[in-house]
């Protein structure tokens, strides 16, 4: 069966990450791959293009997050958005063959005025594919809320990858100063508004012998300025020695980086699926999170995390506290996710959710012509 997979590819992006792995996995089963990369040139007559190219296949994978398709979508103004679903919607009508698309983003605002209409765009555009994959049990929901079927919505599990662990350079926090004999906190990933940085900043400033790493930098679909807002918040706290914004990390920093961070921080405001989460996750390193939905989802999944009243910096510096002076409740949490890793890697996920979900859609749509 060969699958034609919609994705960004060699870019900064945690999607481009995902699919790379997912890519693999499914690669290993015996299933052929070909990538159909998102370009930069976001024009519809390009989609309309691109949405040709996918029919080189039997099945065809689209990986879908708003800004793909028009910039500064989310969290921004419904002009971009319905620009950028009209520019989805000529796309896949191109593609021939049984779509299925991972939403990776799931943006319903509540405010009446605008709901009726969004939900009504999503549904005719999601409503095309033989199945909508989502990684989270509330975006189901959601989306038989707005007239999906439910027998078109399959809930997989954000798979974990594989920490990198030889040949650590051990040292490697000694070239930053402002690290050494510090016990380090660090929000890793693209840095957006709703990572809840602002709380971070308020739970660290009085805590003796630690440093708050923030691992990332905007994202390479970002417009907004809130990198600009982050820093000048620091300076106003007058936290630039405690405080330090590292920066796009490359990937092969990623082991020594994991391996010097005592906590790993995720003061998120709001979530859909966080592919930096899984890399604190895959490093087996104790994770200190705020308790909105997608948090408990995957503590009800199996993973072990501290979780906080979200938006509580006096309840997140209590946390920070306690689990710094805890080693047994370190190590505890760090056990968890070895197992949750263990269980949820790419090839697991592969093998328990995605051989199923192609052959189910294969017997239904293509037994006459699959190859």
């Amino acid at each position: 069966m060969k699958i034609s997979l919609f994705t960004p590819w060699n870019i900064r992006c945690g999607i481009a990450d995902y699919s790379f792995y997912l890519k693999s996995g499914l690669e290993k089963c015996g299933l052929e791959i070909e990538v159909v990369p998102l370009e930069n040139d976001k024009s519809l007559r390009n989609f309309i293009r691109i949405g040709k190219k996918m029919n080189n296949a039997d099945i065809a994978h689209i990986q879908h997050e708003y800004s793909f398709f028009e910039n500064n979508i989310m969290p921004g103004g419904l002009i971009s958005f319905f620009l950028g679903a009209l520019k989805y919607f000529f796309f896949v009508k191109q593609i021939k063959i049984p779509v299925v698309i991972t939403l990776h983003e799931l943006f319903l605002p509540k405010k009446a005025i605008t709901f009726r209409a969004i939900k009504f765009v999503h549904r005719v555009i999601f409503s095309i594919s033989a199945k909508n994959i989502v990684h989270r049990n509330a975006h189901r929901e959601e989306l038989i809320s707005i007239g999906i079927d439910a027998d078109k919505i399959a809930v997989i599990p954000h798979p974990i990858g594989e920490a990198k662990t030889e040949n650590l350079d051990t040292l490697f926090f000694n070239k930053y100063s402002w690290a050494q004999n510090k016990k380090i906190l660090a929000i890793f990933g693209f840095i957006a508004e709703r990572k809840g940085y602002e709380i971070a900043l308020e739970a660290i400033k009085d805590i003796d012998n630690c440093v708050l790493l923030i691992a990332g930098d905007r994202h390479p679909y970002e417009r907004s300025n809130y990198l600009y807002k982050l820093k000048k918040r620091i300076k106003t706290l007058c936290l630039e020695r405690k405080v330090n914004i590292m920066g796009y990390v490359p990937e092969q920093d990623i082991p020594n980086l994991m391996n010097a961070v005592d906590i790993v921080l995720a003061p998120y405001t709001h979530m859909s699926a966080s592919g930096s989460l899984r890399v604190a996750i895959s490093y087996h390193k104790p994770i200190i999170a705020s308790n909105i939905s997608p948090m408990r989802e995957i503590c009800n999944d199996g993973l072990s995390m501290l979780l906080f009243r979200a938006g509580d910096s006096h309840d997140l510096k209590a946390n920070i506290l306690r689990l710094l002076d805890d080693i047994n409740l370190q190590k505890s949490l760090s056990e968890s996710s070895i197992c949750y890793a263990t269980e949820h890697s790419y090839d697991n996920i592969v093998k328990k959710y995605y051989l199923s979900l192609y052959k189910d859609i294969a017997d239904e749509f293509l037994k006459p012509r699959i190859r």
